[in-house]
């Protein structure tokens, strides 16, 4: 018996790679995650730029609860993390609503950011590297690359260095106190690493400034691979066709 339809088949064949291609990166929507903010971790008040504009903050460990993971009582799971979003901020008891979203959202950097942080962000740092730890995640997330007018190599100005960025665009810190340099370690270690990962965006939360911070997510809210209802249909289909295609071979 000859088999009726090749051209279905192999459509059919294809579908399947493409399925089984897609199934492992399609993830599901997730509901928002609730957390709580709960304070400052190590780290130092110090200054540095953002857009331009000269800034004094903290930088370092932040402490918060993730209401989604529980402990072996039944609580919230406490997680140390550091912050994405520089420009938002909460209180110290603030509870809000969190999106899980993949490290790609994170820029070109996402996976060198993922890379410290699964490396360095749950470790026990002292006041100066974990402030140094986040002036690298900070550098990384909003300058694109690491680095500054010192490792051009000469004296030009932004506006003759053959692109449309300023130094208004770029993120800026101080590479000659104790945290600098262990951002500048911290970024050198980092080259050429690239780790899957998660953060928690709080943008649905509006664009008040105290709405909650955009945090990197801890290991126990990786997201699960689940295939997205599109994705098991086709599947679904590519298997019935290999199943169509063996049949006719038999007969």
């Amino acid at each position: 018996m000859s088999l009726a339809c090749p051209n279905l088949v192999k459509r059919l064949l294809a579908a399947t790679l493409l399925a089984l291609g897609t199934l492992g990166g399609s993830r599901a929507s997730a509901d928002p995650i609730e957390l709580e903010y709960k304070g400052l971790g190590h780290g130092l008040w110090l200054s540095f730029s953002v857009n331009g504009d000269c800034r004094f903050g903290f930088a370092g460990q932040l402490n918060a609860r993730l209401e989604t993971c529980h402990d072996d009582a039944g609580r919230g799971r406490d997680f140390t993390t550091y912050c994405v979003d520089p420009f938002h901020y909460a209180h110290p008891g603030q509870e809000y609503k969190a999106d899980l979203r993949s490290d790609c959202h994170l820029g070109d950097n996402g996976g060198r950011i993922a890379w410290l942080f699964d490396h360095y962000g749950q470790k026990p740092l002292d006041d100066v590297r974990a402030a140094g730890l986040q002036l690298a995640i900070w550098d990384l997330l909003l300058d694109g690359d690491d680095r500054d007018d010192k490792d051009r190599g000469d004296d030009r100005d932004v506006k003759n260095r053959g692109d449309d960025r300023d130094d208004k665009d770029r993120f800026g810190y101080d590479h000659e106190s104790d945290a600098g340099k262990a951002a500048d370690c911290f970024l050198k270690q980092s080259k050429g690493h690239s780790d899957p990962g998660e953060f928690l965006d709080a943008g649905a939360n509006g664009d008040d400034h105290d709405r909650g911070q955009s945090l990197l997510g801890p290991p126990c809210v990786k997201a699960q691979e689940t295939p997205e209802p599109a994705t098991v249909l086709l599947l679904g289909a590519g298997l019935a066709g290999l199943a169509a295609y063996r049949r006719a071979r038999r007969a």
